[in-house]
C-alpha cells in the first residue's frame, strides 16, 4: 500500500518512507513537558506501554517560491512538535522536504495514544473557613467528599484518559495551517472576501495525512 502511495509523492518524501534513509536530515523536537503552576501536579500513571506508528502529513499547493521553502521546512517542524507536545507527545525524529508543490513532514515513532495523567490541584488547608473551600470546589467542579486530604491541606485529584494519536493530529493540523508563518501570504476563491478566510503562500490544494495505514480526517477551509 505504501508503494503505491509512495509514486504520487516527490522523490525525496518517497525515500523517507523506509528506514534506510542514506543523508536524510533529521530535526529534534523539542521534548514536551507538562507545564504545571505551583499550585498543581501532574503524575503519568503506570504501566503504560505504547505501540509506535509513523505519521506522514503532505501539504499541496501551488508553487511554492524557492527562497521561502527552506524556512518553511523548519517552522513546519517547530509547529508541529509544539502543537503535539501541548498533548504531551514526542516524535523520535521529524523529517521534512519542501518541492516547489508540496510541503511534507514525516514523524517518527509517534505513541498511538497519549499517556492517561492524574492531576493534582492543591486547595486550601481543612481548616480554611467556609469561603475558601466553596471557591476551590467551585474552581474544580468537585464535592467535598471527592477531595483528598493529606496532611491537614486538600488536594483536588483528577484522573485524565489518554487519547487516541489520530485525534490528537486532527485538531493539531488545521491548527499549524492556520498559524504558519510565511513571509507573505495569500487568500483566494469565493471566501477570500473575509478577512477570516485561510491565508497560504499560494492556494492550498490538497492534504494527505497518514498515521500508519490509518488516514487521519481532516478538513480546513474546505480542503
Amino acid at each position: 500500500r505504501h508503494r503505491s502511495l509512495v509514486r504520487s509523492f516527490e522523490a525525496p518524501a518517497a525515500q523517507a518512507l523506509w528506514p534506510a534513509t542514506g543523508s536524510l536530515q533529521y530535526l529534534s523536537s523539542s521534548s514536551p513537558r507538562l507545564r504545571a503552576s505551583a499550585r498543581t501536579k501532574f503524575f503519568l500513571l503506570p504501566h503504560y506501554r505504547p505501540s509506535m506508528t509513523d505519521f506522514l502529513l503532505e501539504l499541496r499547493s501551488e508553487e511554492i517560491p524557492a527562497r521561502m521553502q527552506d524556512k518553511a521546512r523548519d517552522d513546519l517542524a517547530r509547529l508541529f512538535a509544539a502543537e503535539i507536545a501541548r498533548a504531551g507527545l514526542k516524535a523520535a525524529a521529524l523529517v521534512t522536504y519542501a518541492t516547489p508543490r508540496r510541503l511534507v513532514l514525516i514523524a517518527r515513532e509517534l505513541p498511538v495514544e497519549t499517556q492517561a495523567v492524574s492531576e493534582e490541584t492543591k486547595g486550601p488547608k481543612a481548616s480554611a473557613p467556609p469561603q475558601a473551600l466553596e471557591g476551590f470546589l467551585r474552581k474544580t467542579g468537585l464535592t467535598r467528599d471527592q477531595l483528598t486530604e493529606r496532611d491537614g491541606v486538600l488536594y483536588a485529584v483528577t484522573e485524565k484518559p489518554g487519547r487516541a494519536t489520530t485525534q490528537v493530529l486532527a485538531e493539531a493540523i488545521p491548527a499549524i495551517i492556520r498559524a504558519f508563518p510565511w513571509p507573505k501570504s495569500m487568500r483566494w476563491g469565493a471566501a477570500s472576501t473575509s478577512t477570516e478566510s485561510l491565508r497560504w503562500v499560494r492556494p492550498l490544494h490538497g492534504i494527505v495525512a497518514l498515521f500508519g495505514d490509518d488516514l487521519v480526517d481532516i478538513e480546513i477551509a474546505g480542503i
